[in-house]
Order: structure tokens, then sequence, then C-alpha cells
């Protein structure tokens, strides 16, 4: 006779039941290990969930009065939100500094607002305690070479501002 004949649907949860009740005759360190690791795959599951939504569903837009001010906005998140770029990806950021004004490159860094950065993975991402809360400048100055420094503040000088504000 084979094992699975002995179990019924019926003593299936009298089974579950008997195992649950030696489980809470054993000693507490042992039962606790068994709920941690039993509850870890879920917790860690949770977790996951929760990043992703932060990352792709709940977004880290701003927005401005100005729509020229909000387009930038919109432009530099999306060149600096990238994870693999290379150089030209980012020359929309200048092309955009460009051609704002003096009022509107000021109201930019007040609506800019700051980002969660992470600087190991250089994109924004909301992770506790691997984080930065950057302002624009921070942000620029965590991703750009000293060449393209450089070029920011050429920019603003010829706008009659310093780099950074």
């Amino acid at each position: 006779m084979s094992f699975r004949f002995l179990i019924s649907e019926k003593s299936l949860p009298t089974l579950v039941g008997a195992f649950l009740l030696k489980k809470k005759d054993m000693s507490e360190k042992s039962y606790l290990d068994d709920m941690i690791n039993g509850a870890l795959p879920y917790v860690v599951g949770a977790g996951l969930l929760w990043w992703l939504y932060r990352q792709f569903v709940k977004g880290t837009s701003r927005s401005s009065v100005d729509t020229n001010v909000n387009e930038a906005i919109n432009i530099l998140d999306a060149c600096f939100n990238k994870v693999w770029y290379f150089d030209d990806d980012l020359e929309p950021i200048f092309e955009v500094l460009k051609g704002l004004n003096t009022a509107q490159i000021l109201l930019l860094h007040k609506d800019f607002g700051t980002r969660s950065y992470n600087k190991l993975w250089g994109k924004y991402v909301d992770i506790p305690y691997l984080n930065h809360q950057l302002n624009l400048s921070g942000i620029m100055y965590a991703e750009f070479d000293k060449e393209q420094i450089q070029r920011v503040k050429d920019i603003y000088s010829s706008k009659m501002l310093t780099f950074p504000l």
C-alpha cells in the first residue's frame, strides 16, 4: 500500500493541524526561525512590488507654471533618469538650458526641487538609506564630468548667473 492512499482529502487538514501543534511544542527559537523563514519570501516579494510601484507607477515628475520650464524639467528628468547612457544622451540638457532666459533658469532650479538620486546607479530610485536627496545642481555635479560642468557654467554666465545656484 502506498502512502498517498493513507491520506484522504478529509484527513489532510487534521495532519496539517497536528504538524502545527507539533511545531508549537518545539523550542521557542526553532518555532520563530521557522516562522521567519516561511515569511521571508513574502516580505521580500512585497518589498519588490512596492519598489517597482515607486519606480514605474508613481514617478518623480514635477511641474512648473511656465511651459518652457515645465518642458525643460521633463527633458532633464528623461536624460538624468537613464541607467546606461552616453555623453550624447545628455546633449539635450545643454540645448534646453541655452533656450531658457535668466528668470526661467532661476524658476527651473526652484521648480525642479529635489530628487531621490542613487549615486551608485546614477538614476532616480527610492531605496531607503542608499539615496541622496539632490537638487538640480547636485545631480548635475553627480552626472557631468568636468568638461560638461564647464559648459553649464558657460551657459549660466552668458545669462548673468553663476553655477551652482
